[in-house]
């Protein structure tokens, strides 16, 4: 067989595969059922100045604990001191690598 017979071969095969699988709605013999929509809740009673959860989440994004920021900066470190001996470097350059990993993560998180 060469190439262009075993081509189509395979296309036929693919549109039966195609064709056999395709799914019927109504084969399965379910019934649908129709979805009812509701309004939503009414909002509690009172004067609707709840807390402003939006501005509360711009004002707390980014926040991070001074215990956080230094295992940030360690991770960093230690991920890169990592990988630097994963590829075959020098312990030398491993700790260069890291050292740089670190400062470039304190500056990061120092804004």
């Amino acid at each position: 067989m060469n190439r262009n017979s075993l081509f189509f071969a395979s296309a036929l095969i693919l549109l039966g595969l195609a064709a056999c699988g395709k799914n019927d709605d109504n084969a399965s013999g379910a019934k649908e059922t129709p979805v009812q929509v509701t309004e939503p809740a009414a909002p509690a009673a009172g004067d609707g100045n709840g807390p402003d959860l939006v501005t509360t989440l711009r004002e707390k994004a980014g926040v991070m604990s001074a215990a956080e920021k230094a295992a940030a900066i360690e991770r960093a470190r230690a991920n890169a001191r990592a990988a630097a001996l994963a590829v075959g470097q020098s312990a030398e350059q491993a700790e260069n690598a890291a050292m740089a990993a670190a400062n470039a993560a304190e500056r990061a998180l120092s804004n």
